[in-house]
């Protein structure tokens, strides 16, 4: 793709309207084609700039295991110049490490999670939330050659790039669903993981809901279905190999995504089982579901009771949690927009059409003339033999 086909992509990528993990794997692959690099890393934190989720690329199995079990020092080494908090504090929103001070090679931060991992140079981006921390971004290069430690590793070419590639990553991360999601990640030890907070009426309506609506099951990455069974406590009596492999090995394989059980995923569990139990009790047999933001889908999981076992007051003693990996519709067609390598302005057109906008509102969205717009079809329905609109919304997201 040519460099504006690149950055028409990522403006409709962070402008989609999808959770900011779902389209980490498609965003990383457009970002390397404008600022080449080792890693793209994205972190959801919380108001305290703790880690709550988040999407590396070509780390080490150790650093993503002192990730998982020593996170927290990420936010609780006040002197350490990379310490979360310290990052959100800085005087710009990035570009504040293209030249970091010496004591940031020293401190712990750096030694335990960069360095192992060959990382010398460094784009941080943050992004807050009514100025609280929301959001951290690291783009990332291994050391070069002979170039000292305060070279920037990145050329003034490229730095001058970071205004318009941060104005699209803040607008996808202060997103509606990004928000929703974050709202949803809140400190497990609360007993609050994952929307624990809801109740059952609106458990079933978030936005992810909404957003997947339309959804066709990924066969490329789960083919076949994954289920586990649990106790009213969520802890796992058995499991399917597909579960296991999902639930222990993450959704990627280039990339690293940090899902793990006992964290991510049981709390949920546990939440669903708690209210297909109090569901069943004013006889209502709809299992409960929930939508969990993933790189490159979404995860549904259901909670179905396993009633040859139940108490004997009729409530189930184990559960049945059946999870999919869905791909919204949205996200497939910006795949498919990228592999048919269609010019800027065609692929906006093309992009309005397959969200539901008519003629009218595609010419007032890129203000242009219906003879315009009437070009731009044409040229689209020949590259994709189509003939309408319809086939092209179909051609877009098979």
């Amino acid at each position: 793709m040519t460099n504006n086909q690149t950055w028409q992509q990522i403006r409709l990528i962070c402008s989609s309207g999808l959770p900011p993990l779902t389209v980490m794997p498609i965003l990383s692959e457009a970002l390397h084609e404008v600022l080449p690099c080792l890693s793209f890393t994205f972190i959801l934190t919380d108001q305290h700039a703790k880690p709550l989720a988040y999407y590396a690329e070509n780390m080490n199995e150790d650093t993503h295991k002192l990730f998982c079990e020593k996170g927290d020092v990420l936010t609780s080494a006040p002197n350490d110049p990379a310490n979360f908090p310290h990052l959100f504090e800085l005087p710009k929103d990035y570009g504040n490490l293209l030249t970091p001070p010496d004591e940031y090679f020293q401190g712990s931060i750096y030694t335990n999670f960069f360095a192992p991992n060959g990382i010398q140079h460094f784009i941080d981006m943050t992004v807050s939330h009514h100025d609280k921390p929301l959001v951290m971004i690291g783009i990332f290069r291994e050391k070069v050659g002979r170039k000292s430690r305060k070279d920037a590793g990145f050329s003034k070419k490229e730095i001058a790039l970071l205004p318009l590639l941060y104005s699209h990553i803040k607008h996808l991360s202060l997103s509606s669903s990004s928000l929703e999601v974050r709202d949803n990640f809140v400190d497990n030890a609360k007993e609050k993981a994952f929307g624990l907070n809801f109740d059952e009426d609106t458990l079933d309506n978030n936005g992810l809901a909404e957003i997947i609506s339309g959804c066709v099951s990924n066969r490329a990455m789960v083919n076949k279905s994954a289920s586990i069974t649990v106790n009213a406590s969520g802890d796992v009596l058995s499991a399917s190999d597909d579960a296991i492999e999902l639930l222990t090995q993450g959704l990627v394989v280039k990339h690293r995504y940090l899902l793990n059980y006992q964290y991510n995923i049981q709390p949920i569990v546990r939440f669903l089982c708690q209210s297909l139990e109090r569901k069943l009790q004013h006889s209502s047999h709809n299992p409960p579901v929930y939508h969990l933001s993933v790189p490159n889908g979404v995860l549904v999981i259901r909670a179905y009771g396993m009633h040859a076992l139940a108490k004997a007051h009729g409530v189930p003693e184990y559960y049945t949690i059946h999870i999919e990996l869905v791909q919204p519709m949205r996200l497939r067609t910006l795949y498919q927009l990228k592999n048919h390598k269609l010019s800027p302005k065609a692929m906006s057109v093309a992009w309005f059409i397959s969200i539901g906008l008519d003629n009218t509102q595609v010419c007032e969205r890129l203000s242009i003339k219906p003879s315009t717009l009437r070009s731009y079809l044409k040229v689209l329905y020949n590259r994709l033999n189509v003939n309408s609109h319809a086939q092209l919304k179909q051609k877009l997201i098979s």
